[in-house]
């Protein structure tokens, strides 16, 4: 399979997905506060593009490993694969972050805001999710398209 096709489906996705399930998940939180009315449905979009994205994302983490040991882009090696393991670490970070995410997510009763603590559970790690999806983000960004900020 040529790359321009797989890297669109193995690298854009999954951050579209966790993107949305972020706005989603928040969205649900503020709208409920502002409106006393959490509806269940957005909790729910945001539960299920999370899932959609772990699966994306590991379709990412597969597609990198084999992008890094064929050095298409880069290699492991000198000059610039210490960015590829942190990269790989923040990865592998985000993928057990958006894990507790959905066992967590999966633990609500009736209505998620019924219960504080697994509230603040689901909000923390979606956002926490979110910030590592962006650095993560960023690091592949500055390997593709600015390696030489990133080999000094």
């Amino acid at each position: 399979m040529p790359l321009g096709v797989v890297h669109p489906i193995a690298v854009h996705l999954h951050i579209a997905l966790f993107t949305m399930g972020f706005i989603s998940m928040y969205y649900w939180f503020f709208k409920g506060l502002v409106t006393s009315v959490f509806e269940n449905y957005l909790h729910d979009l945001a539960h299920y593009n999370t899932l959609a994205g772990v699966v994306f994302l590991v379709v990412a983490m597969a597609t990198g490993i084999r992008d890094g040991m064929a050095g298409i882009i880069t290699s492991f090696g000198p000059p610039l694969g210490r960015w590829l393991y942190i990269k790989a670490g923040l990865a592998f970070f985000t993928l057990a972050v958006y894990l507790v995410f959905l066992l967590k997510s999966n633990q609500k009763r009736r209505y998620l805001q019924e219960d504080s603590r697994l509230l603040f559970w689901c909000l923390g790690t979606q956002a926490l999710g979110f910030l590592l999806m962006v650095a993560t983000t960023a690091i592949g960004t500055m390997i593709v398209y600015y390696p030489s900020l990133l080999a000094g």
